[in-house]
């Protein structure tokens, strides 16, 4: 029964969404299933207790916990955009956002002289190590770096049609990425939701941990209270001595200890995954490269806009079309020509 549902919302599922946000809200389901007597003891259930179920409850109870994990799927979905920025280092607290850019600005500081001085040494295997570094992992100019080492990562590569070309990476992909051949636009597909279920599997990791710190402030808490309460009726009552602290004492059969043991664990298991996604961004970033390199005049070719003879007219004709198209001045689009042509629809530059 539970194998023919599954398959039956496999079957309804988008294999994107499966992939990127059901799949590791169902790890979570799964962990939270097995561990509540010891991860939600104030619930009062267990996996022995759906497992004593039978008949009509327990297709019931099987759906309805399906239906919870695929709603929080679908809501993990919702939240994808502002989640990326979260990790790119997009952040509300500026002192926090600050203090992460110099970190990073001193590291591509130091990493730039030490290209320099590998450069001068002739080393030139340190040295093309070091500039692979810079160049995947940060954006070529300093006012670009971000606080976090995927959002550097992601910056690089939305920088490099810039500092190539004198495209806008961010204002020309939604124009680029329909016209990108099958194949390639399959690879872009399944590394950024790669990147994306990575980077769902830190945050849920993160979540778990945060429910079982939580448990243990709350015992801890109420304890302390009650310690602090028998004391002080002990010591108004004239008692010679205080009771022995409690709060250390097990709460449901489970420590405090254990409780943060576990954080700990999930919390490795988070960064485990966040070093995964910035792996992730990294061949993401890199298709983004090969996309801008080998297809970008497919843009002018559906822009029916003439194609640029030398790199220095492909430069300045990237920026007069981006302030034409973004900031409507039509002054800088004055003697431009339409070629008319027909656009190629294989995903291949025309010869």
């Amino acid at each position: 029964m539970l194998g023919t549902f599954i398959d039956k919302v496999l079957a309804l599922l988008d294999r994107r969404f499966l992939v990127a946000h059901w799949m590791p809200t169902f790890l979570l389901g799964l962990v939270f299933f097995f561990t509540a007597e010891w991860s939600l003891p104030w619930l009062g259930l267990s996996a022995e207790d759906y497992f004593a179920l039978e008949g009509l409850r327990l297709s019931g109870v099987t759906l309805g916990l399906f239906l919870v994990v695929t709603l929080l799927a679908y809501l993990l979905r919702a939240f994808t955009r502002p989640l990326i920025r979260i990790y790119e280092g997009h952040w509300s607290w500026r002192w926090l956002q600050e203090k992460g850019i110099h970190r990073h600005q001193k590291r591509w500081q130091h990493l730039r002289q030490l290209r320099k001085e590998a450069f001068k040494r002739g080393d030139t295997r340190r040295y093309n190590r070091l500039q692979a570094t810079l160049y995947r992992d940060y954006p070529f100019r300093r006012e670009r770096i971000q606080p976090t080492r995927l959002g550097n990562v992601l910056r690089a590569a939305e920088d490099y049609p810039y500092g190539r070309y004198g495209l806008d990476g961010v204002f020309w992909w939604p124009r680029l990425e329909p016209l990108l051949p099958e194949s390639l636009s399959n690879r872009l597909e399944a590394a950024f939701m790669g990147l994306v279920a990575l980077l769902n599997l830190a945050t849920l990791a993160l979540v778990f941990a945060l429910v079982l710190v939580g448990n243990a402030i709350v015992v801890v808490a109420s304890r302390v209270m009650a310690d602090w309460w028998v004391t002080m009726s002990a010591w108004f009552a004239g008692a010679q001595s205080a009771p022995m602290p409690s709060w250390l004492i097990t709460a449901s059969g489970t420590t405090v200890l254990s409780w943060l043991t576990g954080a700990f664990v999930s919390l490795l298991v988070g960064y485990i995954a966040y070093r995964g996604a910035v792996a992730q961004a990294l061949s993401y970033g890199e298709l983004i490269r090969v996309a801008y390199d080998k297809y970008r005049f497919l843009i002018l070719d559906a822009l029916q806009i003439p194609r640029p003879a030398t790199p220095a007219e492909e430069h300045a004709l990237w920026h007069r079309l981006y302030h034409w198209l973004y900031q409507q001045d039509l002054g800088c689009i004055r003697d431009l020509t339409y070629t008319h042509q027909t656009s190629s629809t294989s995903g291949e530059v025309p010869s």
